[in-house]
C-alpha cells in the first residue's frame, strides 16, 4: 500500500494559509489608489487564509490516512 502524504500536505496548507493571511493584511493596509482600497479582496483573503490554516491543522491532527 502506498503511504499517504498527510504531513507534507498539512504543512503545505499551513504555509499557504500564513502567506494568504499576510497578503490579505497587505491588501487591506495599502493606501487608496486609483481603484480604491482593496478592502473586499482583503476580507476574502482573511477568510480564505483562516480556512486554509484550519484545514492544514485538521489534516495534521487527523489520523484517518494512516
Amino acid at each position: 500500500m502506498i503511504p499517504q502524504p498527510r504531513v507534507p500536505v498539512a504543512i503545505g496548507l499551513i504555509v499557504l494559509g500564513v502567506v494568504q493571511l499576510g497578503l490579505a493584511f497587505w491588501w487591506m493596509l495599502q493606501a487608496p489608489g486609483e481603484g480604491g482600497r482593496l478592502v473586499l479582496p482583503g476580507i476574502g483573503g482573511l477568510v480564505l487564509g483562516v480556512l486554509t490554516l484550519v484545514a492544514g491543522i485538521w489534516k495534521l491532527r487527523s489520523r484517518e490516512l494512516e
